[in-house]
């Protein structure tokens, strides 16, 4: 609308110019006839003749004319009673008098034509502004009024949580909008249902799996006890145990992610890495001592943030273990707090997997023992809920972890 109203505007300035000027130079031609008939002695000058109203100049020149018989031109001329120039126009033509020529110009005067152009183009320019607010405060009016209902939708759609159940969305007296209302409820409905089904179904397959598990391993840890039992029973038991116990710790695990994925962890409050550290570290101890490690600690600015305090714990947890279970027996372990980053780092031999799927599920590298493969995979997690930065480095012989706020 803009660019139609601009384009049309200057289209219609120059219109109205060109109008002015051709009534002006007929005009000119009018007078330019008067004043052959006069020379001429065909007619009079009236009382009322248009020529005292304009300026003329009668100059004798030699020779032909160098221009058109006629022509007009643009010009300004000094006023001895305003005291300033004034646009003019003039047409210029030449006659014959005693085998002589004469140049004669008749002047116009420009003032009142400009005057109108600019008046009528001052009042099109206001009535388009004019036009243009108009419409714009009136489609706000009416957009805020229509689209009202659409806009009460799409936020509760924002705040939808298929934990809560279905969204209630209020009427409208939109046809389309109501429509799209009961879609939206039907929809989040099946969401919500299919979301409760599937958290109900994974917390009690995880329950019920667990059982068989705790019977299984008892079993086979009575088993292990019976005497007589050759070297190669004891091998075969042995490496039963080992598996389920490595079950029970991977269905563990992937509730842990189920409910992370879920958002049950939700309970928010500020948390200090640094003391979470200390805390895990202390659990830790023995792990640390068999493999004989060094732990050095940078906790000179805190890192503290506004999350889940089990989640925080749970990241942590996986960082320090993670760092354990790669390092080397005499390895290093540094630990550095900033005030919006966590960085963890340990000795250990390079990845045989890319960086780039370090975070993914179930990817271990070939010097890991014990590993599922799943604890990265519950930081990259926890980050993600909670905006955080998480990306590993290569830098010599340690392997950096760092966790970062987002700028």
């Amino acid at each position: 609308m803009l660019f139609v109203i601009f384009a049309g505007g200057v289209g219609f300035y120059h219109i109205t110019r060109t109008m002015t000027d051709k009534e002006v130079n007929q005009e000119l031609v009018n007078q330019m006839h008067q004043f052959m008939l006069l020379e001429k002695g065909y007619k009079t000058m009236p009382e009322d003749s248009l020529f005292t109203l304009n300026r003329i100049e009668i100059n004798e020149v030699a020779g032909k004319p160098s221009n058109q018989w006629v022509s007009y031109h643009d010009t300004v001329l000094f006023d001895d009673l305003q005291k300033i120039y004034l646009p003019y126009r003039n047409i210029t033509f030449f006659i014959h008098k005693n085998n002589q020529l004469f140049r004669i110009r008749i002047y116009k005067s420009l003032l009142q034509s400009n005057e109108m152009v600019e008046n009528i183009t001052l009042s099109m320019t206001l009535l388009a502004l004019f036009f243009i607010f108009g419409a714009y405060f009136l489609n706000r009016f009416v957009f805020s009024k229509i689209w009202s209902d659409f806009f009460g939708t799409l936020n509760k759609v924002k705040r939808f949580d298929p934990t809560a159940g279905k969204i209630k969305l209020s009427g409208s007296e939109t046809i389309e909008f109501q429509e799209l209302n009961q879609v939206l409820e039907r929809m989040t409905d099946r969401i919500s249902n299919d979301f409760i089904n599937l958290k109900e179904f994974t917390m009690n397959t995880a329950h019920e799996i667990q059982t068989p598990l705790a019977v299984v391993k008892s079993k086979v840890e009575l088993l292990l006890q019976t005497e007589n039992l050759t070297d190669e029973q004891v091998s075969l038991i042995h490496s039963i145990y080992t598996s389920t116990i490595r079950l029970s710790k991977l269905t563990q695990t992937l509730t842990l992610l189920a409910k992370i994925e879920n958002h049950q962890f939700n309970q928010l409050r500020e948390v200090s890495f640094a003391t979470i550290t200390n805390q895990q570290l202390n659990l830790f101890e023995e792990h640390i001592q068999s493999r004989k490690l060094t732990i050095h600690k940078d906790f000179n600015t805190d890192f503290v943030m506004k999350m889940d305090e089990t989640l925080a714990d749970i990241l942590v947890t996986n960082l320090i273990k993670n760092a354990i279970i790669h390092n080397i027996d005499n390895g290093n372990i540094n630990i550095v707090s900033a005030s919006n980053k966590l960085s963890i780092s340990n000795t250990g031999p390079a990845l045989t997997v890319s960086p780039e799927k370090l975070f993914n599920r179930f990817v271990q590298s070939a010097n890991s023992s014990g590993s599922m493969g799943l604890g990265l995979a519950i930081v990259k997690k926890i980050c993600d809920i909670y905006s955080l930065q998480v990306h590993y480095e290569y830098n010599g012989s340690l392997h950096i972890i760092t966790v970062e706020q987002k700028d």
